[in-house]
């Protein structure tokens, strides 16, 4: 799937929406981000694309979701670039730009919700007991400078240093939207 996506990547703009739309089944996202594919955000970093979609919001929240949610991706590969948890951890120079056209580029963030399935996701995965147990153990790796820390892979973790490197981009770049700084607070109540 992902070989015929990038194949045909120049093209998927001119779809009718609603076949747009159905590459963006859960499912399939699925799939494809546990192969380590990540080309549905690269179509969604695409503006085009992103505005051909029929229900774009539903699109980028499926997308965001998986990728916080997985075990490896260019989201965790940024925030770990900046605040650390895996010692040897490459950070390609594709990771690199794909996230510098989503994530720290202000007017996507804003214009997607990204916001939204950083926030909800974690919160979710909270309020749904399965994290209780590791979280209240006392585990000095969580916090660990050296090897591989927890924390990144934690989507508690991941989901706040991400919108930590948003909203920094758009003070860094001096765009003045609602950056939903807000969100941060609710995580922590």
């Amino acid at each position: 799937m992902d070989r015929v996506l990038r194949r045909n990547h120049d093209r998927l703009a001119r779809i009718p929406s609603g076949a747009a739309t159905v590459l963006f089944n859960p499912r399939l996202v699925h799939l494809m981000v546990s192969s380590h594919s990540f080309i549905h955000l690269e179509l969604l970093a695409q503006r085009p694309f992103l505005e051909s979609l029929e229900n774009r919001l539903q699109a980028v929240e499926t997308v965001v979701r998986e990728i916080l949610m997985a075990g490896v991706s260019p989201l965790q590969a940024a925030v770990v670039e900046k605040y650390r948890g895996i010692e040897h951890l490459q950070y390609t120079d594709s990771e690199r730009a794909l996230i510098a056209a989503t994530f720290e580029n202000p007017h996507w963030y804003h214009d997607t919700n990204a916001h939204y399935p950083l926030i909800i996701t974690p919160i979710n995965r909270i309020e749904s007991g399965e994290l209780d147990a590791l979280y209240n153990q006392p585990d000095e790796n969580y916090v660990a400078t050296q090897g591989v820390s927890k924390r990144a892979t934690c989507p508690l973790y991941l989901a706040i240093k991400t919108e930590v490197i948003a909203i920094g981009s758009a003070v860094d770049k001096g765009v003045e939207e609602d950056f939903y700084i807000s969100d941060l607070w609710q995580i922590l109540m």
